[in-house]
């Protein structure tokens, strides 16, 4: 799973795949269904059949219905099916609790090189970007080739909230010239202790660039939350945070996904040299999947926190140990001096 959170494919779900694909045609492959889960609440099920068909479905986590018909509309599913028309079609028969199925043509992929079955491979395990990627693509795609529309800077544009994790929304809003396109995305923590870390990691990032590299990267700006909002454990958002995440005709109360800790906004900015070309769809995926980073990023910094707090425990008990050692001996030696001056 740690590794899967860094790319769009599910590594585990492209291994299936490849290794499917290699023993097919040495006779060495029996009929079996897998399920694999992916960070998010998110599974793949591959399904091999005794008479050599496969099939691959995928299920979304559950959402609020409102997200839930933004990412699974008829469009969205049509837009799968075009991807990867040739070698798969949509399933008429969806498998049980899953959103999407494929039928797979696997006698045509096994007439492919080594290297075109690994590159359908690698799009197969990406059926999750697709889906949740969609919204993000869309705007996207506009600023890149320049058909993202202006609108007057008297009438501030317009911020759609999406969302593709359960609890986690974001915030997509167009400039007003059209050309750049600004992702919000509030940040909740579980525990207070996850809020510090987190809080310190998100501020951290929002430091200057050193690198010459990174002076291109998106304009970032991190918004802590409010004194108060840090204070109240476990709190429903502030109706002031909610005015951002809030969709028109939605009430003031907060969503029960959305429990937890206020962690702030996170916003980025990005520009059309940002989205152009084969980038496209690796900043899409960072970008619906940003929670998750942040998650990985205060896990690893976690880790490292309590391993530098067991060094450093190591060090003063040895210390102490060795001080306790000292005094023992000077003890002893002050024991031996006053017996030789009694005598």
């Amino acid at each position: 799973m740690s590794v899967s959170i860094l790319g769009p494919e599910n590594t585990i779900v492209f291994k299936r795949l490849t290794k499917l694909l290699q023993d097919i045609p040495k006779n060495n492959c029996s009929a079996f269904e897998e399920i694999i889960s992916e960070f998010g609440q998110c599974h793949y099920q591959i399904l091999y059949k005794e008479d050599g068909s496969l099939k691959l479905s995928f299920q979304l986590p559950e959402l609020e219905q409102q997200f839930k018909r933004q990412l699974l509309s008829r469009k969205a599913i049509e837009n799968v099916g075009l991807f990867f028309k040739g070698v798969a079609k949509l399933s008429t028969a969806i498998e049980k609790g899953f959103h999407v199925s494929l039928d797979i043509d696997i006698n045509l992929l096994l007439r492919l090189t080594p290297s075109q079955q690994k590159l359908w491979a690698k799009s197969f395990s990406s059926i999750r970007l697709l889906l949740i990627g969609q919204p993000l693509r869309y705007y996207f795609s506009a600023l890149a080739s320049g058909s993202l529309p202006a609108c007057s800077s008297s009438i501030p544009p317009h911020t759609q909230m999406f969302s593709s994790q359960p609890g986690q929304r974001y915030g997509i809003q167009p400039a007003t010239d059209g050309q750049s396109v600004t992702i919000h995305l509030p940040i909740r923590f579980t525990t207070r202790q996850e809020a510090v870390f987190g809080s310190v990691l998100l501020k951290e990032f929002a430091r200057p660039p050193e690198a010459s590299g990174l002076s291109q990267a998106p304009q970032y700006l991190y918004t802590p939350p409010s004194p108060a909002s840090s204070l109240s454990s476990l709190s429903p958002p502030s109706s002031s945070s909610l005015s951002m995440t809030r969709q028109a005709g939605e009430s003031e109360s907060s969503p029960q996904g959305d429990a937890g800790i206020d962690g702030g906004v996170v916003s980025l900015e990005l520009l059309r040299r940002h989205v152009a070309g084969p980038q496209l769809e690796n900043i899409v995926w960072t970008m619906s999947t940003f929670p998750q980073l942040v998650n990985y990023q205060l896990s690893e910094t976690k880790t490292s926190v309590r391993s530098l707090m067991r060094s450093s425990a190591t060090r003063m008990s040895t210390r102490l140990a060795a001080a306790a050692a000292a005094r023992g001996r000077l003890s002893l030696l002050t024991t031996d001096i006053s017996s030789i001056t009694d005598a």
